[in-house]
């Protein structure tokens, strides 16, 4: 059963706790070699470093682990980390992108559904609404599954909203978080980055 959907909220959870810095300028291009891609950042945002991701997703697979009993979650990978500004900043705007490996016998519609699913079950506390289907978003020119969700984490409200891919047997989920108040400008900067996307291989 897969859990991209917790591994990014994990993820959010552990970066609350973490923070991450990083020292771009922003306004740039950024690609994931691993994951055959590249975006154009909008002015203000920055890609974390990589140490800074591992650091994150270490942080978060023991989040899942505990989740899970344990049992964690096999290929996922942090794939790309970005941020609107002090990434060291917990309430800061930021986007990570997580990949994993459709399990054989489900087709993408199902593993959205299931990934919808498992975020209810296994982060229903954090949970401070309903997830809504949003209108798709348009990434390398077919629609996204986009949904939107409310959650509280460590007493700190936020926005959320993912999107999902696939590409091949993979699936890549991008996890726009944000303050409430912000919102609105998260999801235009997001609009952005997913017009801008282009996969390299």
């Amino acid at each position: 059963m897969t859990r991209l959907l917790a591994v990014a909220l994990a993820l959010a959870m552990a970066l609350l706790v973490a923070g991450c810095g990083d020292d771009d300028d922003g306004g740039s291009t950024v690609s994931s070699e691993s994951a055959s891609y590249g975006v154009d950042l909008p002015d203000g945002w920055d890609e974390a470093s990589d140490t800074e991701k591992e650091l994150a997703a270490s942080a978060a697979g023991a989040v899942v682990d505990d989740a899970t009993g344990g049992e964690g979650v096999e290929g996922i990978a942090v794939t790309s980390f970005l941020g609107q500004g002090d990434l060291a900043d917990p309430t800061t705007t930021s986007i990570i992108v997580v990949r994993e490996p459709i399990p054989g016998g489900l087709d993408f519609d199902e593993f959205v559904e299931i990934s919808n699913s498992n975020i209810k079950t296994l982060f229903a506390d954090a949970l401070t609404s309903e997830i809504v289907e949003a209108e798709p978003i348009d990434i390398a020119g077919e629609p996204a599954p986009t949904f939107d969700y409310e959650a509280t984490l460590q007493g700190e409200d936020f926005a959320k909203r993912v999107v999902f891919i696939e590409r091949d047997d993979q699936a890549f989920s991008l996890t726009l978080s944000s303050l409430p108040e912000d919102a609105e400008t998260a999801a235009a900067d997001l609009d952005e980055i997913a017009a801008s996307w282009e996969w390299t291989d």
